[in-house]
């Protein structure tokens, strides 16, 4: 008999092992019917260790829980069971077979990196100096004990921690062993409350009553959201350079081009990728200079992109994604759950293409309209053909119970092809956007937030609503790198902006653009082993603004310390307001993450002139965006 289960199970998406297929079918079973969650991976390898463990120490031969079982179960592993929504039938399945469960949230997820609770630096506690950085993926020790006598509770009793607050994996490691030695081990932890409505989370949340009565963005929609597309092709399929990306896929589709001679991702063989028999299917259609479009990677990072619909170039094409994008449509970008940390803005605005990991957390996207081919008339034509004459209808995006809001508001149609229609049609959707960027907002709803859609409240008045709205409108205007903003990104710009984010050398002299002057060489990003992109720790200034940054700050709006963002020792974007450069949307901090691809080790060369001045850019949209926030504020408390 095994009494305890003790490890560091492995970290990786279960591919190749097929005995036990049914092993965490238990974790599986109800997510699409009961919760609704159609996308998940319950393969990972660490799962399977749980339920293997579950299963020996819980249950008996038939595979039902034994009450005069005992034991205990302690792993290292990553984190995302805690929380995510598609571990919620884990958790369920744990906390009825487990009496009592201590979480320590070690958090170290350096792909983000993230940072404890108290802002510092949140380095793993694996990490060795000078050895090793430790674990990538942030982690979990989780302890779950059963025991033979009868719980008094219906559910085990969840303990969470999260306070380890020192920044250096030794001294983590020292404060965590300390408390085995106190007294009162359980005070150390906060209780968790797991139930249906929070996804049976084993993080301590709370939840405002009047947050649950609103509605869920889903519920807001007539069509679900859809998932952004999945390359898996090592970046073939995107590029910085739509001239560059042009000419990669003209190769591809030359049949006097070697398979050899393509891009990596474009000649290796892949899960359900064969490079040879693809690229074959591919070329009978040919190169199609249209289908070279705009592709937002993430929020500010926007690229160009090879979409072809035809399986199975993309991993994940997303037919029904670009089946939706047309002159005049955007969309409303969101995610399931909350799983950063910080996660920053839980929605995004974007009127292109755009990718399925461009928020943490897979993005959604809900597009404002929606389109359908409508049979008008039948008729046999000259030669006894017959012949169908149609049209395609334009109609909201808005579900029976948004359409039955609108209308109690004494607002017209939203379905009839005017102007005044469509401006009805969008105006739940800028409205939400205009709550979700609300400081206020997301600091009383964090929890709420963290588990599940974001919910919105509904004005009671259509003035409010419009008002709302029209703020919204503001916010995706500042969200939208595809289309300029007057005064903030084109002439005439607002009085201040000239100053913030401005490119110069340290020593005031002249840049050389062919120089070396615009490389990105002070560690914003290195590529590991596998070629994934790990953010660094690059170089900041911060400091106090001289008085005529003071005076173009309190023209925009804002009271911030500045910051200058170095590109090397030589360089930096000056004036860039602390506000701007913290700024999250998703998990990802804008600035940092776009520096990140741009370091020449990833890059692989200088920043163009055109990328320098998107910097700029972006700051100047970004410290417009903070410089909304008092009013945002305002407009959410109007709306309650």
């Amino acid at each position: 008999k095994i009494l305890v289960f003790i490890g560091n199970p492995p970290y990786d998406a279960f591919a190749k092992i097929a005995e036990d297929a049914d092993l965490v079918k238990p974790y599986k079973d109800g997510l699409v019917k009961d919760w609704g969650i159609k996308k998940f991976n319950l393969d990972d390898l660490y799962v399977r260790f749980f339920r293997v463990a579950e299963r020996r120490l819980t249950q008996n031969s038939e595979g039902v829980l034994s009450e005069n079982s005992e034991g205990v179960l302690c792993f290292v592993s990553n984190y995302s069971w805690t929380s995510e929504p598609s571990f919620v039938q884990m958790r369920r399945s744990l906390l009825n077979s487990f009496d009592s469960i201590w979480i320590e949230n070690l958090h170290g997820n350096r792909k983000i990196s993230e940072r404890a609770p108290d802002g510092t630096s949140s380095q793993t506690i694996f990490a060795m100096q000078g050895l090793s950085s430790g674990i990538r993926q942030g982690v979990t020790i989780g302890t779950l004990v059963k025991r033979k006598e009868k719980r008094e509770t219906e559910l085990a009793r969840v303990l969470y921690r999260d306070d380890l607050q020192e920044a250096s994996a030794h001294e983590r490691r020292m404060q965590l062993l300390a408390t085995l030695n106190e007294t009162n081990f359980d005070e150390n932890y906060e209780v968790a409350t797991p139930q249906t409505s929070n996804k049976f989370s084993l993080r301590p949340l709370s939840v405002a009553a009047n947050y649950e009565s609103w509605l869920l963005l889903t519920e807001l929609c007539e069509v679900s959201p859809m998932n952004g597309l999945m390359e898996k092709r090592g970046g073939a399929l995107i590029a910085l350079d739509e001239n560059v990306l042009a000419q990669r896929m003209k190769d591809y589709f030359d049949a006097n081009v070697p398979l050899e001679n393509l891009h990596r991702g474009l000649r290796s063989d892949a899960a359900a990728f064969d490079a040879s028999s693809t690229r074959t299917k591919q070329q009978s259609i040919g190169f199609q200079q249209e289908n070279i479009v705009r592709y937002a990677v993430r929020p500010f990072d926007l690229r160009w992109c090879y979409y072809s619909a035809v399986n199975p170039l993309w991993n994940r094409a997303r037919p029904s994604l670009r089946a939706h994008l047309w002159s005049g449509n955007s969309f409303l970008v969101s995610r399931p759950a909350g799983i950063a940390n910080p996660e920053g803005f839980p929605l995004w605005f974007s009127s292109t293409l755009g990718d399925n990991d461009a928020l943490r957390g897979h993005a959604y996207y809900f597009p404002f309209f929606l389109r359908r081919e409508v049979i008008e008339d039948l008729e046999l034509n000259e030669s006894g053909a017959m012949e169908v004459r149609s049209r395609m209808e334009t109609r909201a995006n808005l579900s029976s119970r948004a359409r039955e809001y609108l209308a109690s508001l004494g607002l017209p149609s939203p379905d009839d092809e005017t102007d005044e229609s469509r401006e009805v049609a969008a105006l739940l959707w800028n409205h939400a956007l205009a709550i979700g960027y609300a400081p206020q907002y997301r600091a009383e709803h964090a929890d709420g937030l963290s588990s599940d859609w974001p919910r919105v409240p509904l004005p009671l008045d259509a003035k409010t609503l419009r008002d709302s709205s029209a703020l919204g409108a503001q916010v995706s205007g500042l969200l939208d790198v595809s289309r300029g903003v007057v005064g903030v990104t084109s002439a005439p710009l607002y009085s201040g902006m000239k100053l913030v984010g401005r490119i110069a050398r340290v020593d005031g002299a002249q840049i050389n653009v062919n120089g070396g002057d615009l490389k990105v060489d002070v560690n914003w990003g290195s590529l590991d082993g596998k070629k994934n992109v790990m953010p660094g720790s690059g170089r900041v200034l911060v400091r106090l603004p001289t008085d005529d940054e003071r005076a173009a700050l309190d023209a925009i709006g804002l009271s911030d310390e500045v910051l200058d963002i170095y590109l090397n020792s030589e360089v930096c974007w000056k004036c860039v307001p602390k506000s701007a450069w913290e700024t999250t949307i998703g998990g990802y901090q804008v600035l940092k993450k776009w520096l990140s691809y741009r370091d020449f080790k990833v890059l692989g060369r200088d920043l163009s002139v055109d990328e320098v001045r998107e910097v700029e850019q972006i700051v100047r949209r970004l410290s417009a965006l903070c410089a909304l926030q008092n009013k945002l504020n305002a407009n959410y408390i109007a709306c309650l």
